[in-house]
């Protein structure tokens, strides 16, 4: 009776063990699917990414115009009063009488 527990637990465990094999396998498979679909997605999107860069390149723009002058500027600040004049020079002896 024993032996035929210990088979059973052993056929068990072997299906359990290719069980666990086919779904690791599966996921490894679906992950390499999503892997080149993205890988493709990508490459075509990118190729169709630099033709537009590409052809979306315009010539120069034209120079603008000069621009407006400045306001004119605030007067400056009167000046302060002048520096009084020198003593004037004595003047000449007079001429004696007659």
């Amino acid at each position: 009776m024993s032996g035929s527990i210990r088979n059973f637990f052993n056929d068990v465990g072997d299906e359990l063990s290719d069980a666990v094999d086919d779904v690791a396998t599966e996921i490894g498979d679906s992950a390499d699917d999503v892997r080149d679909d993205v890988n493709g997605d990508n490459n075509a999107t990118g190729g169709a990414g630099g033709a537009g860069g590409i052809s979306g390149v315009g010539a120069p723009g034209t120079a603008g115009a000069a621009g407006t002058p400045g306001a004119a500027g605030t007067p400056g600040t009167a000046g302060g009063a002048g520096t009084p004049g020198a003593a004037g020079t004595p003047g000449a002896a007079g001429t004696p009488g007659a």
